[in-house]
């Protein structure tokens, strides 16, 4: 079966008995990139069969039946977007396991297979004006993929709301400029690579400097 790159997906049960459980089930799109339209083919293995019924967020196709091939329909999935949803689970026989999570989960009939690089080390500020700020960072040590770049992320400190603005660049270094005198700047910095979805990385270390005042 083909494999689909740039989704992670975590699951856990909210609620439990060895007869029922609500599942949990967050799927997060970390490709730099790539939306999905809806709707979306969503489905996930069990290590047994179980009861499936629709919960909250989520429409179970073989809901009532018995199976360990639980299939469903999502909304579409924007990139650096994530959708949690509940599924209602129930055992036949009483021996529903809350340590038996999903094993397989699927996209479209292909696979979710998660790799994401590591995040960069090092983030520091090496030089501000007036209205610019210059960063450098470590090279990001990639999982699978090779490094093709990099997004920085930077706003405001004391913004009303925090709306984080972005350049991309293919080196270790970016010197963000058209900034505000006298004003403090957040920054964080996520590697993207080059196949598999153009996965991101999570946020390198959070630092933050001040551009220069005007005399």
């Amino acid at each position: 079966m083909a494999a689909i790159y740039g989704y992670e997906v975590s699951s856990e049960y909210i609620s439990f008995t060895r007869w029922s459980g609500e599942l949990q089930i967050t799927l997060t799109n970390i490709s730099a990139s790539d939306d999905i339209d809806g709707p979306v083919t969503f489905a996930f293995d069990m290590p047994y069969e179980v009861v499936p019924s629709t919960g909250s967020g989520f429409e179970v196709k073989n809901s009532g039946i018995a199976t360990a091939h639980v299939e469903g329909t999502l909304p579409a999935l924007p990139a650096q977007g994530s959708v949690t949803f509940v599924v209602n689970i129930s055992s036949p026989n009483g021996t529903l396991s809350s340590i038996k999570l999903p094993t397989l989960f699927y996209i479209n009939d292909r696979v979710v297979v998660t790799f994401r690089p590591n995040a960069p080390t090092g983030l520091r500020v090496t030089a501000t004006t007036t209205s610019s700020i210059s960063l450098v960072w470590n090279q990001a040590v990639a999982t699978t993929f090779p490094i093709e770049e990099y997004i920085v992320y930077y706003d405001e400190a004391l913004a009303d709301t925090t709306e984080w603005k972005t350049i991309t660049v293919q080196d270790t270094s970016a010197t963000l400029t058209g900034l505000k005198p006298g004003t403090t700047y957040l920054f964080y910095v996520r590697a993207v690579d080059e196949q598999g979805g153009r996965s991101l990385s999570k946020d390198s270390a959070l630092v933050n400097a001040r551009t220069q005042s005007e005399s």
